[in-house]
């Protein structure tokens, strides 16, 4: 599975999450096969004035991100991730590590539904 994580800054496995998915200012994406994992800017979205979550949403899924670990999600990046047949999971606050450890212990729920409304900041 490939996961991409939004996260304030690369500090890798260190990373703190970032509440935002569309407007994060970038992504940990981790190959839990592998245990790889790389940092993605998001630099384009995170300044976008609209259309930052289905950007963002195409632009994992292009790195192929199977799977994401967002605090917030709008409804269009929720359509698009979907879709395309990613899994979306909640979870707010701590690192990519512990988000990570979540996933692997089955400690989060796959989203089924948006949990915020589009446009927000």
């Amino acid at each position: 599975m490939v996961v991409a994580l939004p996260v304030r800054e690369d500090r890798g496995l260190d990373s703190i999450l970032d509440p935002r998915f569309g407007r994060a200012p970038g992504f940990i994406i981790y190959d839990t096969a592998a245990a790889q994992l790389h940092y993605m800017v998001n630099t384009q979205n995170y300044e976008a004035e609209q259309g930052a979550g289905i950007q963002t949403a195409m632009n994992i899924l292009e790195g192929g991100a199977t799977a994401v670990i967002s605090g917030l999600c709008g409804p269009n990046a929720y359509k698009v991730l979907t879709k395309a047949g990613a899994t979306l999971f909640y979870k707010k606050g701590g690192t990519v590590t512990e988000a990570l450890e979540d996933l692997a212990h089955d400690r989060l729920s796959r989203a089924d539904e948006a949990n915020i409304e589009g446009h927000w900041v």
